[in-house]
């Protein structure tokens, strides 16, 4: 299974300075992921505050964000994941992960 509500698709550019606030993302495989196609580029610089993770298709760890790679300067707040799964930040230079709720229950 693979795809994501909102991918951060890394490629052979560098993703950057990119907000991802506010949103629903429900009915994916996953709510949010990043993906390094060549595996060359880096991901730093991502604030991810303040969405719903809905009904997301893989249950596990990962499954409403999944920030499978080394990233930097991440900031991964006040976020809600429902019948989603949970979150995945490594620990990185400048990451943040703070208060970020999971439920089964919508």
């Amino acid at each position: 299974m693979h795809g994501a509500g909102i991918d951060l698709a890394g490629g052979s550019g560098t993703i950057y300075d990119i907000d991802v606030i506010g949103n629903v993302v429900w009915g994916s495989p996953r709510g949010l992921e990043d993906a390094y196609y060549d595996g060359t580029k880096q991901i730093h610089h991502v604030s991810v505050v303040g969405n719903t993770f809905k009904d997301n298709d893989i249950k596990t760890i990962g499954g409403a964000v999944d920030f499978e790679r080394p990233v930097t300067y991440v900031t991964m707040t006040d976020n809600v994941a429902c019948n989603s799964g949970g979150y995945r930040l490594p620990i990185g230079t400048g990451n943040v992960n703070l208060r970020n709720t999971q439920t089964s229950v919508c």
